[in-house]
């Protein structure tokens, strides 16, 4: 959900205006803390005209370019809102975390979004026991050289990081992996 928020925030006793716009995440509610899959959370705003909004699937075992698959997103433009119906990213990273993303969105009008972000702050959050989440504020700049600000999120599970690593997943009961 995309708004113009504005207000004030106490931080250590002191007032910070706000006065942006943002995407804020509205889907939490009861979700199964094991089993979640990969995916990825990501906004890049540009203004009360202007920005995008995405969620992703992740496969890391596919190579770069290949990895991310669009579920659903949105562009909003002039006050109108279009579906996304295509999502190409390219995601460089250290490790597990993204370092920059490139992306292409197209929308329902077969208009094209392109897009360059990468993140200035970050820290890994485990909101759940199962899983390892990424969260990045990032620098986002279109292909027409306008600047924007955004969050990306993924969601990393600890059981497929481990396979990934090298590490064997066991289901038996009390067996200690060599």
């Amino acid at each position: 959900q995309t708004g113009r928020f504005t207000g004030r925030v106490a931080v250590r006793g002191r007032e910070v205006p706000i006065d942006c716009v943002s995407t804020m995440d509205h889907s939490w509610g009861d979700r199964c803390e094991i089993g979640l899959r990969s995916m990825a959370w990501t906004n890049a705003n540009f203004g009360e005209d202007y920005g995008l909004h995405w969620i992703n699937s992740l496969d890391f075992t596919k190579p770069a370019g290949e990895q991310e698959k669009l579920s659903h997103g949105y562009v909003f433009e002039n006050g109108e809102l279009y579906g996304l119906t295509d999502l190409r990213l390219k995601t460089n990273r250290l490790s597990s975390i993204a370092v920059t993303i490139d992306a292409v969105a197209t929308d329902v009008r077969g208009k094209r979004h392109v897009l360059y972000g990468s993140p200035l702050v970050g820290a890994p959050w485990s909101c759940y026991t199962s899983v390892m989440l990424y969260v990045a504020m990032s620098r986002w700049i279109t292909d027409q050289g306008r600047i924007g600000y955004g969050l990306n999120m993924e969601n990393h599970p600890l059981d497929m990081m481990a396979r990934l690593r090298g590490r064997r997943w066991t289901e038996a009961p009390g067996e200690i992996c060599p």
